[in-house]
């Protein structure tokens, strides 16, 4: 992606604070619908990018990441694609034990298993260095924080190299799925 295949985004002062990279941290981000929480992932996006550093955008649902991906093609910067990666939580999980040899389940999924037994199993094999791919991030950027359970946001941790970034973009207004988010302050 080059700057002149870019069109300006235009941020707010409070918008433009969050865009910066910001290495060794984990930052939240609260805002209402239409304030702008995907204009500051995507130019987030594309700063670490042209930064060299490998970027895992993620959200809870398929739709919304292929809408941030467009959001980022628009942003005036010099990056290689590859360097930033799209998935949702779901195939993140699914793509990674499908790599690492493990069979993903037939067998239709309870709440349960997507809450808890899902991310203990990424979580160990991780921490027990399976990693077929290399799957290391500078930086995770998540949007539809609200849909996220602390167990999702403690994976994905796993995965964070030196760098150590994460963008946490929630909108409790949104929370249809009524998860507790008291963690999301700690």
């Amino acid at each position: 992606h080059s700057i002149e295949q870019g069109r300006p985004i235009y941020l707010s002062r409070e918008q433009a604070k969050h865009v910066i990279p910001s290495p060794k941290q984990h930052q939240r981000l609260r805002g209402v619908a239409g304030s702008g929480k995907s204009m500051v992932i995507a130019q987030r996006a594309a700063n670490l990018a042209s930064e060299g550093k490998k970027v895992l955008v993620v959200t809870f649902n398929i739709t919304l990441w292929h809408y941030l991906r467009d959001m980022i093609s628009r942003v005036q910067k010099g990056f290689y694609w590859n360097q930033i990666e799209f998935n949702h939580f779901h195939y993140f999980c699914k793509d990674y034990l499908s790599e690492n040899n493990v069979p993903w389940p037939t067998k239709k999924f309870t709440d349960e298993d997507w809450l808890t037994n899902i991310p203990d199993i990424v979580k160990t094999m991780i921490s027990n260095g399976y990693n077929a791919k290399s799957r290391k991030y500078d930086a995770i950027l998540i949007d539809e924080g609200q849909d996220y359970h602390k167990s999702w946001y403690d994976t994905l941790s796993k995965f964070l190299s030196h760098n150590d970034e994460m963008l946490f973009v929630i909108d409790e207004k949104q929370n249809i799925y009524e998860r507790e988010n008291r963690w999301v302050d700690s």
